[in-house]
């Protein structure tokens, strides 16, 4: 037998509306977009970083075409010859008199006009190939150009004969990072050490 206490009334069972499983839902739903933002974000960045190296390799690329143009510059013991533009008969030239078509500027001109290959015309540009153990991931070799740029006279004085001086050249380098979009061109003039009167 039930015993009942006569004085309490019988609770009622609430009926339920589901407001927590909506509630729920849209909370889920809101962590959710967060979480897509985020990984967003993360890609974007990841990205970003990507082609910041990809930049700094074909900078870095650049300095070292740059840095062997030079060094060759250093190691004659005479004037060079300069070459007129284009080298002759497809000729590797190794100095350019200043080129002269004041259209071709070496900060625009095409990557077919650097590093030659099957579909382009000449090959204007030396190529600087790193030592062998070095494993660098370059898409392609930096090359370098170097132009004969003008002459410094060591006095002003004029009509005294041969008036001795420095000669003054640029050498123009471009790099790759390891995709041919990533791109880097450096000018320097250099004034060689060694005088050539």
């Amino acid at each position: 037998m039930i015993m009942t206490h006569p004085l309490s009334p019988p609770v009622p069972v609430p009926r339920q509306r589901g407001v927590v499983l909506v509630i729920s839902l849209i909370m889920l739903l809101l962590l959710t977009m967060l979480g897509v933002s985020g990984m967003r974000g993360t890609t974007l960045e990841e990205r970003m970083a990507g082609n910041m190296r990809d930049q700094n390799l074909a900078f870095q690329a650049a300095e070292a075409a740059l840095r062997a143009g030079e060094a060759a510059m250093a190691r004659y013991a005479e004037r060079p010859t300069p070459a007129g533009y284009p080298c002759a008969d497809g000729a590797q030239c190794s100095v350019y008199s200043k080129i002269a078509p004041a259209s071709l500027d070496l900060a625009t001109v095409s990557h077919c006009w650097w590093t030659g290959g099957d579909s382009c015309a000449d090959n204007n540009a030396i190529e600087y190939t790193p030592l062998a153990d070095t494993d660098i991931p370059w898409a392609t070799n930096p090359r370098y150009v170097i132009e004969e740029y003008g002459s410094i006279k060591d006095t002003l004085r004029v009509g005294h004969g041969h008036t001795p001086g420095r000669d003054i050249y640029r050498v123009t380098a471009r790099g790759t990072g390891q995709t041919d979009d990533a791109e880097a061109r450096l000018q320097t003039t250099y004034v060689p050490e060694q005088r050539f009167d």
